[in-house]
Order: C-alpha cells, then structure tokens, then sequence
C-alpha cells in the first residue's frame, strides 16, 4: 500500500510535504525511516506475516490432528516510530520488495 501512495504522492511533487504512517511493514519502509527520520514515514504498523502465517499452519495443523481451534485468533499488531524503527529493521525478513 505505501509503496502505491508514495508512487502518486511523489508524481504529484507532495511526497516531502506529507506526514503518513505505513501499515505493510516492509523492511525497504523500515529501512528508510532509519535513512530519512525527517521524511514523511513516520510510523509503521504490522500483523507481521510470519506470525499471521504461524498462526494459520498451527490450526491447519490442530485441524489435521483432530483438534479444533478457536474461531477468532487474534495475533499481534506491531506499531512503532522513526525512534525504533532500527529495533525491527531486518534485512532477512525481505520477501519480495521491489517496488521503489
């Protein structure tokens, strides 16, 4: 999604002007707000897909086994500022993050 917004914000000549918080949590956007603290990311949020996708391989798995899971599984959002941003930055985590 920031990716997208940052495309029309940046062909509009506004992307220094803006203030925004990004939700995909791609380390590329991570790693620019440790580049550019003043820039106009200055949050992220995230569900972090690794955990969304643990989540769904444990039912799968409880489902096979004969279990049942709970029909609501709640996992965590991950939120922070430019200030920790470095905390999570993790270039292993990059999956396919391309789109400049």
């Amino acid at each position: 999604m920031q990716a997208g917004i940052e495309q029309a914000l940046r062909a509009a000549g506004i992307w220094n002007n803006i203030t925004m918080v990004s939700y995909d949590g791609y380390q590329s956007v991570v790693k620019d707000m440790m580049d550019n603290p003043n820039g106009p990311v200055q949050a992220l949020t995230t569900n972090e897909p690794y955990r969304q996708g643990l989540a769904a391989v444990e039912m799968a798995m409880r489902a096979i086994n004969g279990g049942s899971s709970e029909g609501t599984v709640f996992v965590e959002t991950v939120a922070f500022g430019v200030d920790k941003a470095a905390q999570y930055y993790d270039p292993s985590k990059v999956l396919v993050d391309t789109v400049q």
